[in-house]
Formats: structure tokens, C-alpha cells, sequence
């Protein structure tokens, strides 16, 4: 066998399974220039799709999504370890938009779209945008449309965005500002639920680690749908001056034998062992509420009202792009109310050291919060009136 098959069934086993490295997904592009390399992956995609995926009637296009959304989050990951001028200029960037060049996608990098390129492999053809944390971006997607992106957060659409569909999908926060189209629904997925729109504005977050799904409707009118455990969809029209939270709910199975709930290698197969069933079922509304609360985080002017200081500490590591500890469990939920404009962390830090018993420390990019047992007492009479 020669060194470039060798280097061929290495790189596509790796993206299976865990992601390529930069450099990695720089030697499958060129390898993908190779008619023979190009069948082959498109091969063993099919086999590990099929693999992951028996008895199930799931398109391609969700699986590889979901595995997506997880290699370039691990990237990230890794990226923003790194130190120098490497994460200084994503700091610059901010926000980088760009075709795929991972797997499947970087065939259609090197190799024009044809008429006779399966479906499965044709969908594969995606721009995303990846906002590191500390940063915001706002990108105009093909028809018009603007998301405000919050730190932290991807975004990703076909390259036929608007041509029969308007799909995005998102895992993070964003502000979407949609251009009106009644024959072509704006359609935005963040894991179970599916938000639909035609001409509106409204908020999604939807990070990953908050174990939520919350749409904020400003103005126009959305549907919301969640796939439920019992493979239902349930729908709820919101209102301007709405807010819908659907909440993660866990699950605990045991997976047949032959079947993964971890992208399977292409060679041997799939282990029985536990895993974690992720569907999205509690549901929250609430009406009358202030949208600045749940969308002011992408102005000039950031409004905070009785936020507790473990919810607050959240959006502020990814603001900063820092680490928050709180050293002391009654600290947690110390309520803060006010406006940030353009602060720095220091600031923010003594602002907050004013109005609640804390003092903070900071080091490299930890912050770490204390209780100040001098104004403890003299804060909880406050807190009390």
C-alpha cells in the first residue's frame, strides 16, 4: 500500500472520530485532489453514516451537522490554549467566516459542484461563522439578513442559502434582524428546537453548556417547535414581548448491540456501553417582559436586572473571555442590577465589589471571587429592606 492510501484511511478514520488539526485538514485537501481519494471518502462516509445512523430514516445533512458543531468547538478549544500572536489575531478577527475545510467539505473547496454530486455529499458545501470569545460579530447572510453574534458562538448555512430554504444553524447566541420573505420561511435550528420566521426580529441563545434553548421575540411573529422524547413536535407561537425557554432534559440508555452513540471508526465496530439521551422538553413562557434584558448584551449599552451573580458570572467569562470562579457559595446569588457600557473587566469587577460583599482577585485570565465578611452584614440588611 502506499504512503498517500496509508495517509488517505488515517485522515478520514481521524475525522470521523475525533477532528483534523489544521495542518491534518490541510494534507486531506490535497490528497481530496485525487479522483481515487475522493471516491474513497466519499466511501466510507456512507459506511460510517449508515453505521451511526441503522434503522433510522435521519438525513445526512442533521448527523454531520451535529459532528461539525463538535470537531470545530474542540478546535476552538484548543486554539484559544494556545498562546502569542495566534490567538491575539482571532481576538482581531473576531469573527471568521469560511467555507469548510474539513472532510467531506473541502471537496467542494477544491473541486467545483456538479450535477451529478449525490445529495448526501452536495449538502456538505457550508459557510460558517466561528466568534471566539471576548468578541461579537455581525454577519449579512445572502438575502439581506443580519445576526449579531455573541462571543462564543457558531453559526453555519448551505452555500444555497435562499434558493428554496433559509436555514441556519446555530449553538450560542445570536441577534436575527430577518428580511421578509412570505414564500421562503427564515428557519433557525439549535438542536431539538426549530425556530420559524418570515420577516422579524428576534433573539436565540443557545449555548451548549446552559442546557437551553430561550427565543425572544421583539417584534413580528415566530413559531417554535421541539422534537419531545415521545417523537412528537410541539409548537408555541410567540407574541412580541415573549420569551419561550425549553429546557435540556437528560435521559440515561443503554445502546444496542452494534450501535454507538460516538461516531463509530470505519474498520471495527461499536462498543455496547451507557450513554446520555439529550432531548429538549420543559417549557417556560413568559409575557410583558423588558426585551432589553435578554438582548441588550449587542448594544452600547448592556442592561443587567437582578441577575444573580452565578448567571451574571457566565456571560461575563464569555465577554472577557476569562474564567470565573467563585471561591463562596453564598456569593452565588447576590442579585445585580445596572447598565455596562464600554468597561474593562477591572472596572466591571470594582463596580461590582461596590454594590455586592466581594473582592476579587485577578490573575493571567482567573478571576476569582471571595466573600468580604466586613460588608457581608451590611449588605444583607440592604438586601432585606
Amino acid at each position: 500500500m502506499t504512503t498517500s492510501k496509508i495517509n488517505m484511511e488515517q485522515l478520514t478514520e481521524t475525522f470521523l472520530n475525533e477532528g483534523l488539526t489544521a495542518r491534518e485538514q490541510a494534507d486531506l485537501k490535497e490528497l481530496l485532489k485525487a479522483s481515487e481519494n475522493r471516491d474513497y471518502f466519499k466511501k466510507m462516509y456512507v459506511i460510517w453514516h449508515n453505521a451511526h445512523h441503522a434503522g433510522k430514516e435521519e438525513y445526512v445533512e442533521k448527523a454531520l451537522h451535529k459532528a461539525l458543531f463538535q470537531i470545530e468547538k474542540e478546535q476552538q478549544r484548543r486554539q484559544q490554549k494556545q498562546s502569542g500572536w495566534h490567538v491575539s489575531f482571532l481576538k482581531m478577527a473576531a469573527a471568521v467566516l469560511i467555507a469548510f475545510t474539513l472532510g467531506a467539505a473541502s471537496y467542494h473547496l477544491v473541486y467545483p459542484r456538479s450535477d451529478n454530486v449525490s445529495p448526501s455529499i452536495a449538502v456538505l458545501e457550508t459557510s460558517k461563522v466561528m466568534v471566539p470569545l471576548g468578541s461579537k460579530s455581525q454577519v449579512k447572510l445572502p438575502d439581506g439578513s443580519l445576526v449579531t453574534l455573541n462571543a462564543g458562538s457558531n453559526l453555519h448555512y448551505h452555500a444555497s442559502f435562499g434558493q428554496g430554504t433559509r436555514e441556519v444553524w446555530l449553538e450560542g447566541e445570536g441577534y436575527f434582524k430577518v428580511v421578509k420573505n412570505a414564500a421562503i420561511p427564515f428557519v433557525v435550528k439549535a438542536r431539538d428546537v426549530t425556530i420559524k420566521a418570515f420577516g422579524t426580529e428576534f433573539n436565540v441563545k443557545a449555548y451548549p453548556e446552559e442546557k437551553i434553548v430561550q427565543t425572544t421575540l421583539v417584534n413580528g411573529l415566530v413559531t417554535v417547535q421541539q422534537a419531545t422524547t415521545s417523537d412528537n413536535t410541539q409548537e408555541i407561537t410567540l407574541k412580541p414581548k415573549q420569551t419561550v425557554t425549553i429546557y435540556e432534559k437528560a435521559e440515561t440508555t443503554e445502546a444496542a448491540q452494534g450501535e454507538s452513540v460516538t461516531p463509530p471508526t470505519a474498520i471495527t465496530p461499536a462498543p455496547v456501553h451507557t450513554a446520555e439521551k439529550v432531548t429538549m422538553e420543559k417549557l417556560e413562557l413568559k409575557n410583558n417582559i423588558k426585551t432589553e434584558l435578554y438582548t441588550s448584551w449587542k448594544d452600547p449599552r448592556w442592561v443587567i436586572e437582578s441577575e444573580s451573580l452565578s448567571d451574571l458570572a457566565t456571560k461575563l467569562e464569555r465577554r472577557y473571555d476569562v474564567q470565573i470562579v467563585i471561591a463562596d457559595e453564598a456569593l452565588k446569588q447576590y442579585p445585580f442590577n445596572g447598565t455596562l457600557t464600554d468597561e474593562t473587566l477591572e472596572q466591571v469587577l470594582d463596580i461590582m465589589k461596590s454594590i455586592a460583599p466581594i473582592n476579587y482577585s485577578l490573575r493571567k485570565k482567573t478571576v476569582t471571587l471571595t466573600i468580604n465578611t466586613r460588608h457581608k452584614k451590611y449588605f444583607d440588611e440592604l438586601m432585606k429592606k
